[in-house]
C-alpha cells in the first residue's frame, strides 16, 4: 500500500485550502477600516492630555499641536473613529485658543502691576 492522497483528497484539500484564503482575504485586518484609526485615537488621547496640562508650556503646548495634526491627517486619510479625529481637533483648537487668551491676560497683568515689585511679590 502506498500513502498517496486519492483524488477525492486532493480536491478537499485545495477547497479548504481556497476557503481559508477567501477568508483571510475578506477579513485582513489591514484593511478593514473599522481597524485603521491609529490616527484618530492619538488625536483624542493627545487632545484630552494637551487640556490637562494646557497650563504647562513645555508639555501642553505641544501635546496641543499633536492632536490637530493627528486629527487632520486621520481625517485627510478618512479613517475610522471620526468622532475620535473631530474631537481631538476641537480640543486641540479650543485649548489653543485658551492659552492664547490666558498669555494675553498674563502679560497684561505684568504690564499693569509696577515691575518686579508689583503683585508677584
Amino acid at each position: 500500500m502506498t500513502n498517496q492522497p486519492t483524488g477525492d483528497e486532493i480536491r478537499a484539500a485545495s477547497a479548504a485550502a481556497a476557503a481559508a484564503a477567501a477568508y483571510v482575504a475578506t477579513h485582513d485586518k489591514a484593511s478593514d477600516p473599522s481597524t485603521r484609526k491609529s490616527y484618530a485615537t492619538a488625536s483624542l488621547i493627545l487632545g484630552i492630555g494637551g487640556v490637562l496640562l494646557v497650563w504647562t508650556v513645555v508639555i501642553g503646548i505641544p501635546l496641543l499641536w499633536l492632536a490637530l495634526i493627528c486629527g487632520i491627517v486621520s481625517r485627510r486619510r478618512q479613517e475610522g473613529a471620526r468622532g475620535f479625529a473631530i474631537t481631538g481637533i476641537i480640543l486641540g483648537t479650543l485649548s489653543i485658543i485658551f492659552t492664547i487668551i490666558i498669555g494675553i491676560f498674563a502679560i497684561n497683568l505684568a504690564i499693569v502691576s509696577d515691575g518686579p515689585g508689583g503683585v508677584f511679590y
